[in-house]
C-alpha cells in the first residue's frame, strides 16, 4: 500500500488553505448573523426604553386619573337622585308611573289610563323608562301637573304632550275641562344590570 506524504511546503500550504476557508466561512456566515444580533438588541433596547418611557409618563398620570376617577364618581352620585331605580327596567317603569300618579292627584287631576315601556334591550346600567296615559283636568291643574314634573327629583322629558278641550260651548255655568295627553320619559338605574356590569 502506498502512503501519501506531504512535504513540509504542501503541509503549510494545506493548514494555510484551511485556515482560510474555515476564515471564510465564518466571515461569511458569522459576521452577517452577528449583524444581525446586534441590530436586533438595538432594536429591542430602543423599544423596551420607549415603553419605559410611556410607562413613567403613565404613572405621572395617575394622579390625575385617579382625581378624575374621583370626580366622575362623585357627579354619578349626585346624578343618583335624578334617575328612577329598581330592581329590573319594568320595576322602574312602574316606579315613574306610581310618581306620576302621585303628582296627578297632588294636581287635582282625574288620571286615566297609564300606560309603561321599558327598554329592556340595552346593553348598559341605564335605561329608558316611559310613561304614556292621559288626564282631565282644568288650567290650573294642568299647570301643576307639569310644574310638579318639571321641579321633581328626577330628570323627565316630556315626548309628547296635547292638550285638548272636549267640550269647547261649556257655558260658564260649568267649570272648563281639558283631556291631556302626555307620553314621559326618564332614565332608570336598575340594580339587575349594574350587577351584571360589575
Amino acid at each position: 500500500m502506498k502512503v501519501f506524504r506531504l512535504s513540509k511546503r504542501d503541509r503549510r500550504a494545506l493548514v494555510v488553505c484551511v485556515v482560510v476557508i474555515v476564515t471564510m466561512l465564518t466571515v461569511g456566515r458569522g459576521v452577517p448573523a452577528l449583524l444581525r444580533w446586534e441590530r436586533n438588541v438595538r432594536i429591542a433596547s430602543v423599544e423596551m426604553q420607549t415603553e419605559a418611557l410611556r410607562a413613567q409618563h403613565s404613572l405621572s398620570l395617575l394622579p390625575d386619573v385617579l382625581d378624575s376617577l374621583e370626580q366622575r364618581n362623585a357627579r354619578l352620585q349626585e346624578m343618583a337622585s335624578a334617575v328612577f331605580g329598581g330592581e329590573t327596567p319594568d320595576a322602574a317603569a312602574s316606579a315613574l308611573a306610581s310618581w306620576i300618579s302621585s303628582i296627578a292627584v297632588l294636581s287635582g287631576s282625574d288620571l286615566g289610563a297609564v300606560y309603561v315601556q321599558s327598554d329592556s334591550s340595552t346593553n348598559g346600567v341605564f335605561t329608558d323608562v316611559s310613561v304614556r296615559g292621559d288626564l282631565v283636568t282644568d288650567v290650573r291643574g294642568l299647570t301643576e301637573f307639569l310644574f310638579g314634573v318639571e321641579r321633581g327629583p328626577q330628570v323627565l322629558a316630556f315626548r309628547e304632550l296635547t292638550v285638548e278641550q272636549p267640550e269647547p260651548a261649556v257655558g260658564d255655568d260649568r267649570m272648563e275641562r281639558l283631556l291631556v295627553t302626555f307620553d314621559i320619559e326618564g332614565l332608570a338605574l336598575c340594580s339587575e344590570k349594574a350587577g351584571e356590569e360589575r
